[in-house]
């Protein structure tokens, strides 16, 4: 950009747009089940699909955002480019404006925040003496995501997680062949076990459209203030007057 003199010419300039280039991958699965309950179960085809498809989207969107890159897609922790912060203890209100911060200043949009259930839950626990703390207008304007496939076994403890913020229109799955299933009973030991396989199918790649609208939350430390499945919350004691 620039400014002209009046009867001036611009100076003129150029433009140039790198190519987002996908490698179809192919994921899926096949399971087994024997003839005697793909005969009796009632509506067993149907149970199974949408198991499956539940299953399989699931891991995309594993893939989408943890992806190694090392034959299979890569996802938004891999990616070159994309801004981390370190958190280094459990996830707070400041954190998300870090990373909403970070964004803005590379001229994104931070739209939206990816966490683990229990990060989510931490979140949502905030609070000080006087109550629960409300979120910063910035942060409750952002939508909030969550999914188990984002992991929470990281670090020498096996207990941190980690947390996405970004622009998630950037974050394209582009899709070869959708999703096919097919049904066999002949191949393998399926016709000696007498049993049936299905499998499920789909060929894709992740790729990222301006990898510094993402940002990567790191090390987020296992809260103390969510009770776990094993653990005993004590009762809240009242005093006479």
């Amino acid at each position: 950009m620039e400014v002209k003199a009046q009867n001036e010419a611009f100076q003129g300039g150029t433009i140039s747009f790198a190519p987002l280039s996908l490698q179809a991958h192919t994921v899926g699965c096949i399971v087994y089940l024997s003839r005697e309950l793909a005969a009796d179960a009632v509506n067993v085809a149907q149970a199974i699909e949408t198991a499956l498809a539940g299953s399989l989207a699931a891991f995309v969107d594993k893939l989408a955002l943890t992806g190694s890159g090392n034959s299979q897609p890569r996802g938004i922790y891999h990616t070159t480019g994309v801004q981390s912060i370190v958190v280094n203890d459990a996830l707070s209100h400041l954190h998300l404006l870090g990373a909403w911060s970070a964004i803005a200043q590379a001229n994104g949009e931070p739209l939206t925040v990816a966490l683990n259930p229990r990060d989510m839950a931490a979140l949502s626990a905030l609070s000080t003496d006087l109550g629960f703390l409300a979120p910063p207008s910035l942060v409750s304007q952002m939508q909030m995501l969550h999914s188990s496939v984002i992991p929470k076994n990281l670090g020498d403890s096996e207990n941190e997680s980690v947390g996405f913020v970004g622009d998630f229109r950037k974050l394209f799955i582009g899709v070869r062949e959708d999703m096919a299933f097919e049904v066999h009973h002949y191949a393998g030991d399926t016709f000696k076990k007498h049993q049936v396989g299905i499998k499920v199918t789909m060929r894709l790649d992740v790729g990222i459209e301006h990898p510094s609208h993402f940002v990567r939350l790191l090390d987020i430390a296992a809260p103390t203030s969510i009770p776990t499945p094993g653990t005993t919350t004590p009762a809240p004691t009242t005093t006479a007057d």
